[in-house]
């Protein structure tokens, strides 16, 4: 009796440890396209989440051109922590990651999922000079 209160608590204290204290921290991925691999990976942070967050709330319009993905430049895969809410007229989503395509040549622009993994392409108006320089 006494072995299976022991084996009891034992395992209410595992299912008691939060997850979260084993999660690996967020990192950003910069994938170069040319070299088809993840070439740098930058810690998240507040600072940068803020930033991303501004580059949604300036999109400014769907992107038009044929192949988004371009032959040459890096994707920048920046996870958000809390997920942040698009609502503008294209998408009204939840976002949780976001994918910045950022050409050799030519604006970057991004690449988002919504609730139901449809993939849509925007162009937003934001320099973000202290995000380029963190992910540079």
């Amino acid at each position: 009796m006494l072995k299976k209160i022991g084996i009891l608590i034992f395992i209410l204290f595992i299912l008691c440890i939060p997850v979260t204290a084993f999660a690996k921290p967020s990192q950003i991925e910069v994938f170069d396209i040319e070299k088809g691999e993840v070439t740098k990976k930058v810690e998240m942070n507040p600072s940068i989440q803020a930033e991303v967050e501004m580059f949604l709330e300036n999109i400014n319009e769907a992107y038009h051109k044929f192949d988004p993905i371009p032959k040459e430049g890096k994707l920048i895969r920046v996870p958000l922590q809390p997920s942040v809410t698009v609502e503008n007229e294209w998408v009204h989503t939840l976002i949780d990651e976001v994918i910045i395509i950022s050409p050799k040549s030519g604006e970057p622009h991004l690449m988002l999922f919504d609730d139901e993994n449809n993939i849509h392409f925007f162009n937003f108006k934001y320099e973000g000079e202290s995000f380029w320089k963190k992910i540079k």
